[in-house]
């Protein structure tokens, strides 16, 4: 979260982690990618991009909403020191549901990151701003309800809202 001297608070999300080290003397004579690779940060990629499947702006999604859960709970949904398990999770297991871990959040949340977590692309959110629309709305619960220490999560989830934008659409898949 940017926040400049008496402006509103702005998120600016740069990066979701894809990487790869750049080796020209490999084996793979220095190309970034190639066919039969995984490329992306596990900790954040979605169950498709980890068996290697086709991927579209889906897997983005799936990212981006690991990238929200890790805000509003504190820790990302699937943690573990061996890659391969965390791929398995990611692939195979439902996320723990937000309430579970930070007791005290509205029940709608958990069913918004039920679907932005979905193993399969077609059960997600259709885009980022219908993602941020429907943590919002959970998020608006009594003030009673939504614990103090969310407020941050709260702010960022409205500041995100209000400034998504649609994808053109020559730049659509």
């Amino acid at each position: 979260v940017l926040r400049r001297p008496g402006a509103p608070a702005a998120v600016k999300v740069i990066d979701f982690g894809i990487a790869k080290v750049y080796e020209p003397t490999s084996s793979q004579g220095g190309a970034l990618t190639q066919t039969g690779f995984v490329l992306g940060t596990p900790e954040y990629m979605a169950p498709e991009q980890a068996l290697g499947a086709n991927i579209d702006h889906r897997a983005d999604l799936y990212a981006f909403a690991v990238v929200a859960y890790e805000m509003v709970v504190g820790r990302r949904p699937f943690e573990s020191d061996d890659v391969m398990a965390l791929l398995r999770l990611h692939m195979a297991v439902p996320a723990p549901a937000p309430s579970t871990k930070r007791p005290g959040l509205p029940p709608a949340v958990d069913a918004v990151f039920e679907r932005a977590l979905a193993k399969s692309p077609d059960e997600r959110f259709p885009t980022a701003a219908a993602f941020v629309a429907a943590l919002d709305e959970a998020l608006r619960a009594p003030p009673s309800r939504v614990p103090a220490s969310l407020a941050p999560a709260v702010a960022a989830a409205r500041t995100l809202a209000a400034r998504t934008r649609p994808i053109p659409a020559q730049l659509r898949p």
